[in-house]
């Protein structure tokens, strides 16, 4: 049986995880689509530049790959809960201080795994999918006259992802991994003029709300090469999606006196087709040189608005890893701690008034293991910058400090397969 004072403590986490990292960055190009889409996975991977599509380990989680989970340790299983502070730096558009910079940190991701059997492994999880926070001043024209009101847009919210990844051990060699999903949330926008005198005249609200299920099929695929070196190589497919999408829209005047309300209306987003693939070489398995490339498919959606269209994106990223590994009293063997380096850069799918965005960026990681708590720490830095090559579209230099916390225990008191 499961014991459910741990199974209480899983749950928990996984509901602290939903109230908490609502929060967010923010971030102008947010209010493009349905937000950002998180282009990190949070996990202990993250000072690889990301590169974890073909890792895998015996006693963390790899929320990038559903088919790494069969190589988590048997008798154990493995909570997890990641944050992240961001720090953005804004340059062009003509902004000066102080409304150049920005910064906040949030709960980014919590999880659970544990092995079924001998050849299942399995993950619950909560992480973002998207986020939006915006809030910006524009002058606009009132029509028939040479008089101007500023305009005021904000809004937040985001598409959140609750999953159950399941891997399973085809061969000493394959595994192969299916990620369930649904994504579910909720964007609210307000508009808003304001006179030269700085009051209110006119506000609109919008209400936009997102959901569907969602799938993620992926591989993991191990070879030895000679007495030293492994070599793994990882996939992940996800098909296009269309997410079911909700629209209210509400006028309010100065007073909040509710002029207009328009009916619900249904319509779609598409989430584009994404291809994840990569390779690590593994030299006495404590060494790894891995490489990444992300593939998102958004030129067949088609999806474009004023002064924007969304394109076809690519992301490559490469990672160093060395993991000290010991053994405790009992003769298992843990990891003392790992140094991580990597690398990242590519073309965003945003392209603004004709011009591409690029995301680009370096990182580093460390992470300890107690093994006689059994918790493990782990931290990361990336420095990167997203950018136009256009010197008047607005720029991004940002810093990311990640942080994930484990904590393991026996499952069972015996291993036991049925």
């Amino acid at each position: 049986m499961f014991p459910l004072n741990k199974i209480s403590l899983c749950i928990s986490g996984l509901f602290f995880c939903s109230v908490v990292y609502a929060q967010n960055n923010t971030s102008p190009y947010s209010s493009l689509g349905i937000g950002d889409v998180e282009t990190s996975w949070n996990n202990r991977y993250t000072g690889m530049g990301n590169a974890a599509v073909a890792m895998s380990d015996r006693l963390s989680i790899n929320n990038a790959n559903a088919a790494s989970l069969p190589e988590l340790a048997d008798k154990y299983f493995i909570m997890e809960l990641s944050g992240r502070w961001k720090g953005i730096s804004y340059q062009g558009a003509g902004l000066t201080a102080p409304y150049n910079s920005t910064a906040d940190i949030a709960i980014k991701r919590a999880n659970i795994g544990f092995k079924i059997n001998k050849l299942w492994g399995s993950s619950v999880g909560l992480q973002p999918f998207t986020t939006a926070n915006y809030s910006y001043k524009a002058l606009k024209n009132i029509e028939g006259t040479d008089s101007y009101l500023s305009q005021v847009s904000e809004g937040s919210g985001g598409v959140n992802q609750f999953y159950w990844a399941n891997g399973v051990r085809l061969n000493k060699h394959t595994s192969l991994g299916l990620t369930t999903s649904f994504l579910f949330g909720s964007l609210a926008q307000t508009e808003s003029l304001v006179d030269n005198e700085g009051t209110t005249s006119l506000y609109t609200k919008k209400n936009v709300y997102l959901r569907n299920y969602y799938l993620n099929a992926s591989l993991q695929d191990k070879r030895k090469l000679g007495d030293h070196w492994t070599s793994v190589i990882g996939v992940t497919y996800s098909p296009q999606t269309s997410l079911l999408k909700e629209t209210t829209d509400q006028l309010y005047n100065s007073s909040d006196v509710l002029l207009k309300e328009s009916a619900l209306t249904n319509d779609r987003f598409k989430l584009p087709t994404m291809l994840n693939t990569g390779i690590a070489f593994i030299s006495r398995n404590q060494t790894t040189y891995t490489i990444n490339n992300n593939y998102q498919n958004w030129s067949d959606i088609n999806y474009k608005g004023v002064g924007y269209h969304l394109v076809n994106s690519s992301k490559w990223s490469v990672g160093y890893q060395h993991s000290r590994k010991a053994k405790n009293y009992f003769g298992e063997t843990f990891e003392q701690h790992v140094v991580q380096l990597g690398a990242y850069g590519g073309k965003t799918y945003l392209q603004v008034d004709g011009h591409a965005l690029y995301d680009y960026g370096i990182s580093a990681g460390y992470g300890k293991t107690l093994p006689q708590s059994g918790l493990g720490i782990y931290g990361a830095i990336e420095v990167g910058k997203r950018k136009s090559n256009e010197l008047n579209l607005l720029n991004e230099t940002y810093l990311n400090i990640n942080f994930t916390f484990s904590y393991r225990s026996v499952w069972f008191k015996k291993t036991k397969y049925y």
